[in-house]
């Protein structure tokens, strides 16, 4: 049985939602997807793993037949990425940190480079994805990894989105690119013809709506896979830019002074700092 609070979030956006092991069910009519003595390992992710679909399976016309797979799941997965990178959405989060090179060459599969480090493509590489391609064959699982998104529980009814386009681009609050974000202060007021009006007519002050937050908009594809920053003989550059602020306020280390005085400048600066995040613990204005 799904969890409550999940299904509720997904069914707002998908149309199909249930596990791996029921809608792989499903999929492949004619087997067993999940079979008596089979490890804990593999049952507990055709149980417990979600998967989503903007389409109900009635709709996938004709029902896959099961073939013993010819390829393994490394280049299976490969094979996904190459057929997801030629289309016009790029986006699909199995695809991220992997190109398709500019070389010509006679498979697919090798065409797809990695840049960068994804590890929801390790994770489905590992055993139990290996077992579910020769349970299911290759069909479903080109299906499975092209057509669906995946969620994988990680405990206290959170998931981590292992293939599919991102959720975040999926809700409804976040349709609209480009458009400009309301500033969040912690309070909104409500639209004019909204407010309420008294027994005498006169309108009432607008009524505060305190934001949480899980308001806050955060882009991850934005913060795990962005372009590094780069310094001298092209080396990363790891942590914050150094233009940022929190790296303005550490102090000279090249300057002869005591350990005592370092400290005290830096926080000195610190407290310099925090008057601009927090002005009314300072009572400024």
């Amino acid at each position: 049985m799904l969890p409550e609070t999940p299904y509720n979030l997904l069914s707002r956006v998908y149309r199909v939602v249930d596990t791996l092991g029921n809608y792989a069910d499903q999929l492949v009519p004619e087997i067993f997807v999940e079979l008596p003595d089979d490890p804990p390992d593999f049952a507990a992710v055709l149980n417990s793993w979600i998967i989503c679909l903007s389409r109900s399976v009635a709709e996938i016309e004709p029902k896959f037949k099961y073939f013993k797979p010819g390829i393994t799941q490394s280049e299976l997965i490969k094979r996904v990425q190459y057929k997801l990178l030629k289309l016009p959405d790029r986006s699909n989060v199995l695809c991220q940190g992997n190109r398709i090179t500019d070389e010509r060459d006679d498979s697919s599969m090798e065409r797809v480079v990695s840049y960068a480090i994804n590890t929801n493509v390790e994770k489905l590489k590992d055993r139990v994805w290996r077992q579910l391609l020769e349970r299911i064959g290759e069909g479903p699982m080109i299906h499975i990894l092209s057509t669906c998104s995946i969620f994988e529980p990680v405990g206290n009814d959170c998931f981590v989105q292992l293939c599919g386009t991102p959720l975040s681009d999926l809700l409804p609050s976040n349709n609209v690119r480009g458009a400009k974000r309301a500033q969040t202060t912690g309070a909104v007021e409500e639209p004019a013809e909204k407010r309420q009006q008294a027994e005498n007519g006169a309108i009432l002050p607008p009524k505060k709506i305190i934001n949480t937050p899980a308001d806050i908009p955060i882009a991850r594809s934005r913060i795990f896979y962005s372009r590094p920053q780069l310094v001298a003989q092209n080396k990363v550059r790891l942590g914050l830019p150094g233009s940022h602020v929190l790296n303005k306020v550490q102090p000279d280390r090249t300057a002869q002074e005591t350990p005592e005085s370092r400290q005290k400048k830096l926080e000195s600066a610190a407290r310099h700092l925090s008057k601009y995040i927090f002005p009314r613990q300072y009572k400024l204005k």
